[in-house]
C-alpha cells in the first residue's frame, strides 16, 4: 500500500489478488490529509480480505453480496450440512426479491415492502425464517458501520398460514396405536420399523437415529447417547454435534405398562 501527495490532495494505491488469483491495483485520490487516505485505504483492504468485489469497494456494495459473504464466513461453518442445504432455498428467495439493491440504499420501508411481497407467495413460517437470516446479517452490518440501524427491527410478518399443527403431528392415542402395530411381530431385520419405534419413544431426529451405533446405546441404563448425526442429504457421512445429549429411552412393553 502506497501513498502519494499531490498538489493540495493525497492519493493511495492498493495491490491485491482478485478471485482468480491475479494481481490488481486499486487507487483513489482527492483526500485532504494523509490520515483520511489511510483510513479509506484500510477499510478497502479489509473489504478485499473479506472477498468483496471491486464494485463493492467503489461504494456499490449490494445487500445480497454482503449477505452471501456474511453467511459464508459467520453462519455456514456453524451449521450442519443438512441445515445449510435447507437454507439454500431461503437464500435464493431472498436474492430474488432484493436483487441489486445497494446496502446503503436499503431502508426500513423498502425492507418491509420486500417482506410483504414474500408474504403473498410463501407461508408465514418461511417468511419468518428468511427475515431471521436477514436480521442477523443486518445486525452485523450495523456493527461494521455499513448501516446506522438494523432495518429488520419491528418488521411485521403475516403471510399465508401454514397447515395447522394437528395435521402435522400424531395425537397421543394415534401414536400409541402406531407404536403397537410397529412392535407387533417386530424383528431386528426390520430396520425402518425399528427406526420408527426409536423415533416415537425418544423424539430423536431422523439423522440422529441413522447415526446410532452399538457404543451409543446403554441397554442397562436404557439410555442413548446422541453424539453425532448422519447427513443423509449432502455428504452421506457422520456430522459431529457440538453438544452431547443423553436421551432416556422408554423401553417398557404394553404388558408391563398395564401392570
Amino acid at each position: 500500500m502506497g501513498f502519494l501527495q499531490k498538489i493540495k490532495e493525497w492519493q493511495y494505491q492498493i495491490s491485491y489478488k482478485d478471485v482468480d488469483g491475479k494481481y490488481r491495483e486499486l487507487s483513489c485520490s482527492g483526500f485532504r490529509t494523509k490520515t483520511e487516505a489511510i483510513i479509506e485505504a484500510e477499510e478497502r483492504k479489509r473489504r478485499l480480505n473479506l472477498g468483496y468485489s471491486d464494485a463493492s469497494l467503489n461504494g456499490e456494495l449490494t445487500f445480497i453480496e454482503y449477505l452471501r459473504n456474511w453467511y459464508d464466513i459467520f453462519k455456514r461453518p456453524n451449521l450442519s450440512p443438512v441445515t445449510n442445504d435447507r437454507n439454500k432455498f431461503f437464500m435464493k428467495t431472498i436474492e430474488k426479491y432484493f436483487n441489486n439493491i445497494r446496502l446503503d440504499e436499503l431502508n426500513k420501508s423498502a425492507y418491509q415492502q420486500k417482506i410483504n411481497a414474500m408474504e403473498a407467495k410463501y407461508a408465514k413460517t418461511s417468511v419468518n425464517k428468511m427475515n431471521i437470516l436477514c436480521a442477523e446479517c443486518l445486525s452485523h452490518a450495523t456493527y461494521e458501520g455499513h448501516i446506522k440501524r438494523n432495518l429488520s427491527y419491528n418488521i411485521k410478518i403475516s403471510g399465508k398460514l401454514s397447515a395447522p399443527a394437528s395435521s402435522k403431528y400424531l395425537e397421543i392415542e394415534e401414536a400409541e396405536k402406531l407404536l403397537k402395530v410397529l412392535e407387533d411381530e417386530y424383528q431386528p431385520s426390520y430396520t425402518a420399523r425399528g427406526m420408527c419405534i426409536v423415533s416415537l419413544k425418544t423424539g430423536m431426529r431422523l439423522g440422529e437415529i441413522m447415526a446410532l451405533t452399538h457404543d451409543t446405546i446403554d441397554f442397562e441404563k436404557n439410555t442413548i447417547h446422541i453424539t453425532k448425526s448422519w447427513d443423509y442429504k449432502v455428504t452421506k457421512d457422520f456430522f459431529r454435534q457440538r453438544l452431547k445429549i443423553q436421551c432416556a429411552m422408554y423401553l417398557s412393553t404394553r404388558k408391563q405398562k398395564d401392570c
